[in-house]
């Protein structure tokens, strides 16, 4: 039950407060109180989300990348931004620089790449009606996937969290007070490729020296 709480209320057959066997009253008859549970607020309630409002327009986290080519003018595609940007910002912040520990960087790396699962299929919830969701795949297929995406994923984010605390702190990047993943930019590109989509919609297709990675960036006009 990781990062889970929850109270059992016991009471009387009669569903009165619960007492002694004899009848006596109980000597804490009142129940302590729970912490108050997460609420989102802002972008994350709009989203349906956890702690993705730093990530979205204007946010303090906010990416300049673009991760979705459109016009971000709706919340479905704003939420998506801004999901896919605390992923792109977290697998290169969460990650200890010492690769020893093949298995520890597969967690550090998989952790934001669950947590993004588990965000994208809470804002398919949010965003899309449930009569939709129901009818993209027969037997009701999709909120099936969608309710696993959260349950499975939610739980291997924990099980990857408690190997993590095991380690020793310089090699556990959730607990790490020091170091950090150096990024470096690649200046020499390789070659870049521009496709035409349709009249005004332009992807720039960069690839970077070795082969590491390709950008994609959206244009609104033909470069």
């Amino acid at each position: 039950h990781s990062k889970m709480s929850g109270r059992i209320i016991i009471q009387n057959a009669d569903g009165s407060a619960v007492t002694k066997a004899d009848g006596s009253p109980m000597p804490n008859p009142t129940p302590m109180r729970l912490y108050s549970p997460a609420v989102g607020s802002g972008v994350d309630a709009t989203c349906g989300t956890f702690d993705v409002e730093p990530f979205s327009g204007g946010g303090a986290s906010a990416c300049s990348e673009r991760f979705l080519c459109g016009s971000l003018d709706s919340d479905f595609e704003k939420c998506m931004q801004a999901i896919s940007c605390k992923m792109h910002v977290e697998m290169k912040s969460k990650t200890s620089p010492d690769f020893a520990d093949m298995v520890a960087v597969f967690m550090q790396q998989m952790i934001p790449h669950h947590a993004n699962a588990v965000n994208m299929a809470k804002i398919v919830f949010k965003q899309v009606p449930a009569a939709k969701i129901s009818a993209a795949l027969d037997e009701d297929g999709m909120t099936n996937i969608l309710m696993g995406i959260v349950n499975n994923q939610n739980y291997q984010i924990h099980q990857f969290r408690n190997y993590l605390a095991g380690l020793p702190a310089e090699e556990d990047s959730e607990n790490r007070t020091n170091g950090s993943v150096v990024v470096s930019a690649v200046s020499e590109v390789a070659s870049a490729v521009t496709v035409h989509l349709s009249q005004r919609l332009w992807f720039a297709i960069s690839l970077v020296v070795a082969g590491r990675f390709a950008s994609i960036v959206c244009m609104s006009e033909p470069l």
